[in-house]
C-alpha cells in the first residue's frame, strides 16, 4: 500500500475519499442494519477493561487503541466502522496495484479505467439462484466473493489478497524478501481472522513442494507457515482454553460432513447449483478459455485454493455455542473474490489484445450481471436492514 501511496498525492486523495464513502455506509449498517458491528464493538470495550482477550485481537485492539481505550460504546463502534471503511478502500488499492500492470504502457488516460475496474470488485456478487427462489435468501447459501456485515472478513480480505499474491511471487520465484513479508501478512491474517490462513498453508505448501521439492528454497519458503502453525496454537488456547475467552461454555473444533453440514445449514442443500451462479462469471471464463487456463499457474493456485476454502467448511466445524456461527465459511468470501479477480484479470488481458470480441462481450456480459446483483444486494440490505 506504502509503494502505491508514495509520492502520488492523487492516489492519497482516492484512498481517502473512499474510507470516508465506505466508513459513512458501514455506520449506516451499525444503526439500521443487522450485522456484527455492535458485537464486535462490545467485544473491544471488553478487552480495552481487560475482561477478555479474544485470539483474533486485532480488530478490537485497533478500536480500543483509535478511542483511547473509552467505554463508550457509540465511540467504538464508530472506530470500527473507520477501521472497517478504510480497509475497504485498502482492498480497492490493491486490486487496482494489480489493474495497473494491464495498463502500464498505454495512454494515461486508459489507466483511470484500472480505478473503475477495481471499484466494481467491491460490488461484485453472487447471482442468487436457485437460492432466492427455494428459500428466499439473497445471500445466505450463495458462495459471495462480498459480504457487508461480518466486519473481521472485511479487515481480513486485503491482507488475505496481498498474501495470496506474495505468496504467488514465491511459488515463482524464491526470494529472501518476500518471505519476511509473508510471514508478517501471516501473522496479520492469522490475528484478524484465521480462515484464510488454512487455505493458505494447504495450498501454498503443496504448490511449493511441487516448485522446489526438498531444496534449500522450499525449507525457507515454508518457515511462514511454521510460524503461522504457532500463531494458530496461541489463538485456539485464547479462544477455547482460557477463562478470558468470550464464551464461558466449554467449545472446540470437530470434524463435519456433508449431512451434518445440511443439517445445520439447510439452505447448502442445493449447494453445487449454487456455486455455479455464485462463480458464474470466472467459471464461464476458464470453460471458455480452458487451453490456456490449463497452463496458468496463477489459475491452478486460485482455483484450488477455493475448493479448499469449499473442503475446510464441509469437514470442518465448531462445537458448543459457537457451532451455528459458521466460522468455516469465512475463508470461502475470500477466496470466491480471488476467483473473479483471476478472471477479470485475464479479460482485461483478452480486451487489451483482441478488443471486444463475441466472446469478450458476452464474458463482459456476465461479469456486469454480478456487479447488478450486488448492487441491488447491497440497496435491499441497506433498506431492509437484513443482510441474508
Amino acid at each position: 500500500m506504502l509503494s502505491y501511496l508514495k509520492n502520488n498525492h492523487k492516489n492519497v486523495a482516492i484512498y481517502l475519499f473512499f474510507t470516508l464513502v465506505f466508513t459513512a455506509i458501514f455506520l449506516y449498517i451499525s444503526y439500521f442494519c443487522t450485522s456484527d458491528i455492535d458485537e464486535h464493538a462490545r467485544f473491544a470495550i471488553l478487552q480495552s477493561k481487560g475482561e477478555i482477550f479474544i485470539g483474533n485481537f486485532i480488530l478490537y485492539g485497533l478500536a480500543g487503541i483509535l478511542t483511547l481505550f473509552s467505554n463508550n460504546f457509540r465511540f467504538v463502534t464508530v472506530a470500527i466502522c473507520l477501521i472497517i471503511g478504510s480497509a475497504v478502500a485498502f482492498k480497492i488499492c490493491v486490486a487496482k496495484s494489480q489493474i495497473d500492470k494491464i495498463y502500464y504502457n498505454v495512454k494515461q488516460k486508459y489507466r483511470y479505467k484500472s480505478m473503475l475496474f477495481a471499484l466494481s470488485m467491491v460490488f461484485v456478487f453472487a447471482i442468487p439462484i436457485p437460492i432466492l427462489f427455494t428459500d428466499g435468501f439473497f445471500y445466505r447459501g450463495t458462495f459471495a466473493p462480498n459480504v457487508w456485515n461480518n466486519s473481521t472478513t472485511i479487515l481480513l480480505a486485503p491482507f488475505a489478497i496481498l498474501l495470496f499474491y506474495r505468496s504467488y511471487e514465491q511459488i515463482q520465484k524464491y526470494s529472501m524478501k518476500n518471505n519476511i513479508i509473508i510471514i508478517v501478512l501471516v501473522i496479520l491474517n492469522i490475528f484478524i481472522k484465521p480462515n484464510f490462513f488454512f487455505v493458505f498453508i494447504t495450498v501454498y505448501s503443496i504448490f511449493l513442494f511441487a516448485k522446489y521439492n526438498f531444496k534449500k528454497e522450499f525449507f525457507y519458503s515454508i518457515l511462514p507457515s511454521i510460524i503461522g502453525l504457532g500463531c494458530i496454537i496461541i489463538q485456539y488456547i485464547l479462544i477455547f482454553k482460557t477463562n478470558n475467552a468470550v464464551f464461558k461454555e466449554p467449545s472446540g473444533v470437530a470434524l463435519s460432513n456433508p449431512a451434518q453440514l445440511i443439517e445445520l445449514f439447510p439452505m447448502y442443500k442445493l449447494a453445487p447449483i449454487n456455486v455455479l451462479f455464485s462463480l458464474l462469471f470466472p467459471l464461464f471464463y476458464v470453460v471458455l478459455n480452458l487451453k490456456k487456463m490449463k497452463r496458468s499457474l496463477l489459475f491452478w493456485y486460485t482455483f484450488i485454493s477455493f475448493i479448499v476454502s469449499i473442503l475446510f467448511f464441509i469437514f470442518f466445524i465448531e462445537t458448543g455455542p459457537r457451532m451455528l456461527d459458521g466460522n468455516f465459511y469465512w475463508q470461502i468470501v475470500i477466496c470466491a473474490w480471488l476467483c473473479f479477480f483471476t478472471a477479470l484479470i485475464a479479460l482485461l488481458k483478452d480486451i487489451k489484445q483482441l478488443g471486444f470480441t463475441k466472446q469478450n462481450k458476452f464474458l463482459s456480459i456476465i461479469y456486469a450481471l454480478h456487479i447488478i446483483f450486488g448492487l441491488v444486494y447491497l440497496s435491499r440490505y441497506l433498506l431492509t436492514g437484513i443482510y441474508y
